[in-house]
């Protein structure tokens, strides 16, 4: 997918996807098998008080299995590239997981595009996510990630979602802003357009009522977008019906990192 955020302020998250991954292979093993009602992975651009021009992150919850006998077995997907460990190789708070933080140059009113791939380990046979940035201005790749998700015969399965989301409380009163288009998807029929929505909302989940602040969102010809702010008073109350655009792009995406 494409995207681009004019407005960044510190605490701004530009979450690009956040899905599911098939764990039917674990199911014939094991008599339950869970991520304790969380997604399994989500991942995009951040802007912290970390690193000075933002970070890439790519985040994955922990698959709780339950064997006949009532033994849970816990599996964490594994970063296997870069291979060196850091302190923020794991989380906690909202469910516990793995993820990777690396400090990206993200630009404020420039294009990029983010690619995730399913693979397979030579090394174990298990699925693995790759997680590739490209600043469409300059048309140089990065990689950022890639993780043995600790599962054979896995990759991305059900719905999608995107977020824009202020994590830090002190920068809440700043300008966020975020447009997407050139959503596809590679399945067994080839590459495949995601050119509608079912809504854009906002999700005040844990925040006081009406202390959210002003947001509006909507569709062009060519984008979806969001923006959003601290301050109240000016913005939508409702989310906003189904969405639809046609993308920048008809035909399969450069992937050619």
């Amino acid at each position: 997918m494409d995207f681009k955020s004019d407005y960044i302020p510190r605490g701004t998250y530009s979450s690009l996807f956040n899905g599911y991954l098939d764990f039917s292979g674990l199911k014939e093993q094991y008599k339950s098998v869970d991520n304790n009602g969380y997604i399994s992975l989500y991942g995009g651009l951040q802007q912290g008080d970390k690193w000075e021009n933002g970070n890439s992150i790519l985040s994955f919850w922990d698959i709780y299995c339950t064997d006949a006998a009532g033994n849970t077995v816990v599996i964490r997907p594994k970063r296997i590239f870069p291979a060196e460990e850091t302190d923020d190789d794991s989380f906690g708070n909202e469910g516990d997981g793995a993820h990777t933080l690396l400090p990206y140059d993200w630009q404020a009113g420039r294009w990029y595009r983010m690619l995730l791939v399913c693979g397979i380990s030579k090394t174990t046979g298990n699925t693995t996510v790759e997680q590739w940035f490209q600043d469409l201005s300059t048309e140089k790749w990065t990689h950022t990630c890639t993780y043995d998700v600790g599962i054979k015969s896995s990759g991305f399965i059900g719905n999608m979602a995107l977020f824009s989301e202020n994590f830090m409380p002190q920068y809440a009163d700043g300008i966020r802003s975020l447009e997407f288009t050139n959503v596809r998807i590679h399945t067994s029929e080839g590459w495949r357009d995601v050119n509608s929505s079912q809504y854009i909302t906002i999700n005040t989940s844990g925040i006081h009522e009406n202390a959210y602040g002003s947001w509006e969102a909507g569709a062009d010809q060519n984008s979806f977008y969001m923006i959003s702010t601290g301050v109240s008073g000016w913005g939508r109350t409702e989310k906003t019906g189904a969405l639809s655009i046609q993308n920048r792009e008809s035909s399969p995406p450069a992937i050619s990192p």
